[in-house]
């Protein structure tokens, strides 16, 4: 950005500066974690030294935070291609089905409070779902 002809090409020099920003962002937020991190460290050793437990809780607590946050940033590095950004629309269409289809007779699994279930359409009757059978 400090080359004189930087700014000529206001086009390249707006791309350059959206990929900086976005380079930035991404080591603002690992310095971040790596910082939630020392300071895990930190009340570890505060803990060994003093076995508080409310500070073994706030230790836990914040591990799980830590790990879902870095489970986060991993999977935004590993998104980084320029259509990653982008929302997508998915559709499914049915295709021809398996036999029960073909034969007029349709079966679903639905989840009840009770467990899986399955539900015939044809005789309208509840039965065990196959899957969940017990052999």
């Amino acid at each position: 950005m400090a080359a004189p002809d930087f700014w000529d090409d206001n086009e390249k020099a707006q791309k350059t500066i959206s990929e900086l920003n976005a380079i930035k962002g991404v080591v603002e937020q690992f310095q971040t974690l790596s910082g939630e991190y020392d300071d895990l460290q930190v009340m570890v050793e505060l803990e060994e030294e003093e076995s508080d437990d409310s500070l073994a809780a706030e230790i836990g607590s914040g591990i799980k935070a830590l790990v879902k946050k870095l489970e986060d940033f991993e999977l935004q590095l590993l998104l980084n291609q320029p259509y990653d950004r982008l929302n997508a629309i998915l559709e499914l269409h049915p295709g021809a089905g398996g036999p029960r289809v073909r034969t007029g007779r349709r079966c679903c699994c639905a989840c009840t409070a009770a467990g899986p279930r399955s539900v015939t359409s044809r005789s309208r009757s509840s039965t065990t779902c196959p899957a969940t059978r017990p052999e």
